[in-house]
């Protein structure tokens, strides 16, 4: 609602560069800034950016520190690319979450091996025969909180078949997957007790 963001007489507003929300505000005067990192470094260099429009730099810096002190124990922990193969399902059409994404890029710090090849891009519609011939040792369900389940994802025709656990992710778990920010600590943590439910490989 532009109309109570202007009554806020705000100095800046933040807002998703996808939104559309933002040319609508630069025409009416107020300073905007419209961002919306899609991979682990964007999301760095994003962090760094806020901190410097808020006059944050030092936390900015502190903040962006911390979060990659996280990502090197977590790529410590287990040799890179040893991990399961694993499809990330974004909803049933199947819509999945590819190599370059922020989704893969936590999945491979934490040894996974992402089964959308690179060529299909970030954020590609799949075939099903795609899904069955890669088969997966761990499916992620993001759709899971909209009324996708195990049930219904083995009910598709062939689906039964497949031999990869899946997960039901849940919507807070999701969200951390799926929007890259300073939940990237929690969302490792979840994804590598996901992944390694059995135990780490030797």
């Amino acid at each position: 609602n532009v109309e109570l963001i202007l009554e806020l007489e705000p100095d800046l507003v933040l807002v998703d560069q996808f939104s559309g929300v933002h040319g609508q505000l630069q025409e009416l005067g107020v300073t905007v800034f419209a961002g919306t990192p899609g991979t682990i470094p964007e999301m760095l260099a994003f962090n760094v950016t806020a901190g410097e429009l808020l006059d944050r730099r030092a936390e900015a810096a502190e903040l962006n520190a911390s979060l990659e002190q996280k990502m090197s124990e977590m790529a410590a922990r287990v040799e890179a690319g040893s991990g399961p193969q694993v499809y990330v399902e974004l909803d049933p059409t199947p819509f999945a979450a590819g190599q370059g994404s922020y989704i893969d890029g936590l999945i491979s710090i934490v040894g996974g091996r992402n089964v959308v090849p690179a060529e299909l891009g970030p954020w590609p519609m799949l075939s099903h025969e795609f899904v069955l011939e890669a088969d997966p040792e761990v499916i992620l369900l993001l759709g899971a909180p909209y009324g996708e389940t195990e049930q219904t994802f083995r009910s598709r025709p062939g689906y039964s078949g497949l031999n990869g656990r899946v997960i039901e992710v849940d919507e807070h778990s999701g969200d951390l997957l799926s929007r890259p920010g300073p939940g990237l600590p929690e969302a490792l943590d979840w994804l590598f007790s996901v992944l390694y439910a059995d135990g780490v490989p030797d």
